[in-house]
């Protein structure tokens, strides 16, 4: 009698046991998952981020080169109005011609766009059905040269463009005696996605560029601390 209640006894401990070793490993496996999941998902989210904003960059960059700027010059852009002392008291914008700007900035780079998908793809991007996409190796994630490579490839679709603003920024500065130093800057704000496996996220990004310098004579009113700045208003182009 005794030694049958000592093998239940035994049956019993050793269910016990391999219950605690399935709840132990159960419990390792959902966190190894998660721990995999977000620094999977991190990986993406870094590698999508860095080729979608280079890939940007030099874009705006090869639309913004010397000859294409000497087209702009400040007197078709703005207006300065002056005191009867000849001192600067506003710089105004000719929103019309700024406008006229900005589009055709707009239609440049939608044109580069287009040549990209038309089988141009930037270095470490490819066309997918008229789609610009990376592709991310599985095991991106872990960091070893000899893994890195191997397994499928992920693939995150990039949404370049999808939205451009700009904006008109001057800033003169006092330049030496009775002249001043007048630079013209174009803002351009971009948003654009990323449209990963399971969801998708919208990033902006602002390009802040000189596109034109003048020196000019007169003065700035002493109550502008030697410096006069002015923003034009947003101008959507979508």
């Amino acid at each position: 009698m005794k030694r049958v209640k000592f093998k239940k006894q035994i049956n019993i401990e050793k269910k016990r046991l391999i219950f605690i070793i399935i709840i132990f490993i159960i419990i390792n496996t959902i966190f190894f998952l998660m721990y995999f999941s977000k620094k999977f998902s991190k990986t993406i989210e870094v590698s999508a981020k860095k080729e979608l904003k280079e890939i940007t960059t030099n874009i705006v960059i090869k639309h913004f080169t010397r000859e294409k700027l000497n087209e702009i010059t400040i007197e078709e852009l703005i207006n300065i109005s002056r005191n009867q002392n000849d001192e600067v008291m506003d710089v105004s914008f000719k929103l019309d011609r700024a406008y006229a700007v900005m589009l055709d900035i707009k239609d440049n780079l939608d044109k580069e766009i287009l040549d990209l998908k038309k089988g141009n793809p930037p270095e470490g991007t490819h066309i997918v059905k008229d789609n610009i996409v990376i592709k991310v190796p599985y095991y991106s994630w872990t960091d070893n040269i000899l893994l890195i490579n191997l397994g499928p490839k992920i693939h995150v679709q990039l949404k370049l463009l999808q939205n451009v603003r700009g904006a008109v920024y001057s800033k003169v500065t006092s330049y030496g005696i009775n002249s001043l130093l007048l630079n013209l800057y174009i803002s351009l704000y971009v948003r654009e996605g990323i449209l990963y496996p399971a969801l998708s996220e919208d990033i902006e990004y602002t390009f802040e560029l000189l596109v034109a310098s003048k020196v000019i004579q007169g003065r700035i009113p002493s109550f502008y601390n030697g410096i006069l700045e002015n923003n034009s208003s947003i101008i959507e182009l979508n």
